[in-house]
């Protein structure tokens, strides 16, 4: 697997590929799976609480970078 490139000036420039050395770490799926079940809860902890909240407290909130 060559990850080099050739420029302008025929000179060899190595790229820098993260993802293969991700893919050589055991067990790194599961950083990507938690960051992600991490992200939905609390999108859907705010989404809940948006629904749930009354036209007062969100007036309340939207003023409070004009106050």
């Amino acid at each position: 697997m060559n990850h080099s490139i050739t420029n302008a000036g025929n000179k060899k420039i190595k790229q820098m590929k993260f993802i293969h050395y991700l893919e050589k770490v055991s067990g790194i799926d599961i950083y990507g799976l938690s960051s992600f079940l991490l992200f939905m809860s609390f999108f859907i902890i705010i989404l809940a609480w948006a629904i749930k909240a009354d036209k007062k407290t969100i007036d309340e909130i939207s003023r409070i970078p004009l106050d």
